[in-house]
């Protein structure tokens, strides 16, 4: 009887210890599910091309090879996009800053209940000497009109003909993105609240789908290139019930017209944790 009453709670407790450890292991994933992202120092501030009418969304938004059209900006930059739709000029300027990005990845599709979660915040300092500051808030409502995974995607091909991030631009492969909502500061003062991110690491060559489409743009000894860290918050408020609303940042460009979003990519002391291809030793860090 004595054997009994001590098996009976050391079973119980055996049994308790393996539920908590499943429950830890499926909330706080060590298995490439969970990513922590850091950058400081040298960053761009990417500017708006002034003839575009910035950034606008529908589902499945696609652009064809065919309605692609040659374009120069200012400077005489080269690049293609379609008339009036690509927003993102050539023309770039050294700023510096800091981002700081936790992400796990628990949800692979949209849906009402998603488990992914994300902390993010990010410092820079703009054209003119402004301090901007955003910090996440939530990740995306499953209304928003474009996939976002639950929210938090980790080793997905994006931008291109993926139906993720920009089509005007070439596919590239990311390691993490976040689809979120933050609030964000200029100078200390709140100008903008529940604003929609895109927030990914990523590689910086320019064609990850094709190794021979475009010469000199993908090498196969290293075919993801270099790390690039984006933070995009684009001109949309989430509302109340979850929908989307078009708003202005008051962030005026060189040439003096009003720019719909900022657009920080950071470039230095990039570190990245979690990732399994990293954690494998797969790809170069730098």
């Amino acid at each position: 009887m004595r054997f009994a009453s001590f098996i009976v709670p050391a079973a119980l407790l055996g049994l308790g210890m393996l539920i908590g450890l499943l429950v830890y292991a499926f909330f706080f994933p060590t298995d490439g599910r969970s990513m922590t992202i850091s950058a400081n120092g040298t960053a761009e501030w990417v500017f708006q091309e002034d003839h575009t009418h910035g950034f606008e969304f529908s589902q499945g938004d696609h652009v064809s090879s065919e309605t692609r059209v040659k374009m120069v900006d200012a400077g005489g930059n080269r690049y293609e996009g379609p008339k009036g739709t690509q927003p993102l000029s050539a023309e770039r300027k050294p700023v510096s800053g800091s981002i700081y990005i936790e992400e796990n990845d628990l949800t692979p599709l949209d849906t009402t209940h998603s488990l992914d979660s994300a902390k993010m915040e990010a410092q820079f300092v703009g054209p003119d000497g402004a301090h901007y500051r955003a910090v996440l808030k939530k990740l995306m409502s499953p209304k928003f009109p474009n996939q976002t995974f639950g929210g938090v995607s980790m080793n997905h091909l994006t931008n291109g003909d993926t139906g993720v991030g920009n089509s005007v631009l070439h596919t590239e492969y990311a390691y993490g993105i976040v689809f979120g909502v933050s609030d964000i500061y200029r100078d200390d003062e709140l100008i903008a609240e529940n604003i929609f991110n895109y927030i990914a690491v990523s590689q910086r060559s320019q064609n990850a789908l094709n190794a021979f489409e475009i010469a000199g743009k993908y090498d196969l000894e290293n075919p993801l290139g270099k790390l690039i860290v984006h933070f995009v918050a684009f001109p949309y408020q989430e509302q109340e019930d979850g929908t989307y609303k078009k708003v202005h940042f008051g962030v005026i460009g060189p040439t003096g017209v009003e720019q719909e979003f900022l657009h920080i990519n950071f470039m230095e002391n990039i570190h990245v944790t979690g990732n399994k291809f990293f954690n494998a030793g797969t790809v170069p860090l730098y």
